[in-house]
């Protein structure tokens, strides 16, 4: 029989192998495009993604596994399913950039600034009296497979 904690050791460890492949893929990449950091097809190689993606995905399984076995998993409010809300995904992309000889990492806060305008965003919305189930700030490109159609 498996408990709690059989159950977290192996989510640990799949997140390991997860990680250890991640790493593989990083450094198959800087072996394949020569190590060129500069060479911007690495960081845009769907390998790369994919690696980051399925370790990401066993971390949160990890999480909640370790929650679960330290009694921290959040309760349902009285077991009663979720209204059912009518709603659509809406997209705001920004391509934010450096002068070439800037010698800070100014990008550093853009994160922080998106955040900071998503919450009123999300706040204009609860007060005009729509549902935001959820919502989320990150960097680099959210689209998987094709983008947007681009205007001409």
């Amino acid at each position: 029989m498996s408990g709690p904690l059989d159950d977290v050791q192996e989510r640990f460890e799949v997140a390991q192998q997860r990680l250890s492949a991640w790493r593989d893929a990083v450094l198959g990449l800087v072996s394949e495009y020569d190590g060129d950091p500069a060479d911007g097809r690495a960081a845009q190689d769907p390998r790369l993604e994919a690696a980051e993606d399925a370790f990401s995905e066993a971390k949160w399984d990890f999480h909640s596994a370790a929650m679960r076995a330290l009694g921290l998993e959040i309760p349902d409010d009285d077991g009663a399913e979720d209204e059912t809300v009518l709603a659509d995904d809406f997209y705001v992309h920004l391509v934010v950039g450096v002068p070439e000889d800037a010698t800070e990492p100014l990008l550093d806060g853009v994160v922080e600034i998106v955040d900071n305008a998503a919450q009123l965003v999300v706040q204009r919305l609860f007060d005009a009296g729509y549902a935001v189930p959820e919502w989320g700030v990150g960097r680099g490109d959210p689209y998987k497979g094709e983008g947007p159609e681009e205007a001409t």
